[in-house]
C-alpha cells in the first residue's frame, strides 16, 4: 500500500525540475517535493523525534532549525527533497560477544585498543582539499610505511592495550564490520565496545569475494557465518581477504554513531557524509522496513554514494538476521530547512 501511495505521490507532484545542490563535499541532484502528498503516510514515531533532537543540533549544518518535536513543526520549517539518484540499503546491528578480561583457553582472541605505534597524519592544514582524509601508518627506519594489515595483526600481534578477549574469531570479525558491540564478561558485566580508529587499509567485503570465488550464491551475514562455521580450515584465509582492521575503545553507553549520539534501532541510519550531513531527518521510500522515518547518525566504510544507506537494527534477538538479509534498492527523501532552500533559490 505504501509503495502505491508513493507512486501516486511522485506522479502527482509537478514541482521543480531537477536541481544540483551541495550540502557537504559532493553535489546532489535533487527535486523539491510537496508536503501535501505525505498526507496518507504514517507520521514519525516518538523515537524519531528523540533521535533527531539528540543529534541534529550536535552535528548538522542546519542545527539552528532542529528544535523539532512533532510533524507540524517539521512541515512548518522543512520541505521534503528527493535525491534523484537511486541507491541501495543494507542493514547493520550491534553484536553481542562473550569474553574475559584475561586470556585463557576459551577466550583467546583479543579486542585491541589503538596501537601505541600508529601514526595518524591530518593533511587539512597543508592541503585543505584533503581535509576529510587521514594518513595512517607506522614509523620504520625513519620512514612512514603502511600500518600492519589484518593478517599481520592477527598473526603477530601489535603494541596495543587489549580491552578483553573473546571466544569466537568469526563473531569478532563481524564486530569489526559493525564497528561497535557488547561483550558480556564471565562475571556478567557488559563492556560497551566502540570504534576508536582503523589501520588505514581499505575495507574489502568478504561476501563479494566469496561470491566471486563461487563459495556462496546468496550473500548475507548469515550465509557467510554458516559457511565459515562449516569450513573452519578456510576461516583465516577468507577473513584475511579484508586487510582493514578496527581498533576499539570502551564506551560508557551502547552503540554510538559518528554523530556522537546513541543509536536507536529502526531509526538510526549510516550515510555517506560527503553528500548528506549527519543529523538530517530522512524518509526511505521502500516497502520492507518496520519504520521509514530515520535520522542520519552514522557513517560506514562501505557506505558510499548519495543514496547509499545502512539501517540500524539494534541488538535484540533477530537483529543479526534482519540486518544480514536486508539488501534493497531505495529512493531517499531528505528534509531541508525552508530558509536554506530560499537562500539557494530553490523556493520563493
Amino acid at each position: 500500500m505504501r509503495v502505491l501511495l508513493f507512486t501516486l505521490f511522485l506522479l502527482l507532484f509537478t514541482g521543480c525540475s531537477t536541481k544540483e545542490i551541495t550540502l557537504n563535499q559532493k553535489k546532489l541532484n535533487i527535486e523539491v517535493l510537496n508536503w501535501n502528498h505525505f498526507e496518507n503516510i504514517s507520521p514519525p514515531n516518538e523515537d524519531f523525534w528523540k533521535a533527531l533532537q539528540r543529534s541534529c543540533k550536535m552535528v548538522s549544518k542546519f542545527g539552528e532549525y532542529c528544535n523539532l518535536s512533532n510533524e507540524v513543526e517539521l512541515k512548518r520549517d522543512f520541505l521534503p527533497v528527493l535525491i534523484k539518484e537511486k541507491g541501495v540499503m543494507t542493514g547493520y546491528f550491534e553484536p553481542t560477544l562473550f569474553g574475559s578480561l584475561e586470556k585463557n583457553e576459551r577466550f583467546k582472541y583479543p579486542i585491541y585498543g589503538v596501537p601505541k605505534d600508529l601514526i595518524e597524519i591530518d593533511l587539512s592544514k597543508l592541503y585543505p582539499a584533503l581535509s576529510k582524509y587521514r594518513l595512517r601508518g607506522e614509523l620504520k627506519n625513519g620512514k612512514i610505511i603502511p600500518y600492519k594489515s589484518h593478517k599481520q595483526i592477527a598473526q603477530n600481534g601489535i603494541d596495543a592495550d587489549v580491552l578483553c578477549y573473546v571466544e569466537d574469531k568469526i563473531e569478532l570479525f563481524f564486530l569489526h564490520i559493525q564497528g561497535s558491540g557488547r561483550v558480556v564478561l564471565e562475571n556478567e558485566k557488559v563492556l560497551n565496545i566502540g570504534y576508536a580508529n582503523q589501520n588505514g587499509h581499505p575495507y574489502v567485503g568478504i561476501g563479494k569475494v566469496m561470491r566471486e570465488e563461487k563459495l556462496l550464491e546468496k550473500v548475507s551475514l548469515q550465509t557467510i557465518y554458516d559457511y565459515l562455521e562449516k569450513n573452519p580450515n578456510e576461516v583465516d584465509e577468507i577473513l584475511f581477504k579484508n586487510p582493514s582492521f578496527i581498533f576499539f575503545t570502551i564506551k560508557n553507553q551502547g552503540a554510538t554513531g559518528a554523530s556522537g549520539a546513541l543509536l536507536t534501532k529502526n531509526i538510526s541510519v549510516a550515510v555517506d557524509r560527503d553528500y548528506i550531513p549527519l543529523g538530517i531527518p530522512l524518509f526511505i521510500k521502500n516497502d520492507k522496513l518496520p519504520n521509514s522515518w530515520v535520522v542520519a547518525q552514522d557513517v560506514g566504510g562501505a557506505i558510499k554514494g548519495a543514496s547509499r544507506i545502512d539501517y540500524f537494527f539494534g541488538n535484540q534477538k533477530g537483529a543479526r538476521e534482519s540486518a544480514g538479509e536486508l539488501y534493497e534498492k531505495v529512493e531517499l527523501i531528505l528534509f531541508l530547512p525552508k530558509p536554506f532552500l530560499k537562500e539557494i533559490n530553490l523556493i520563493k
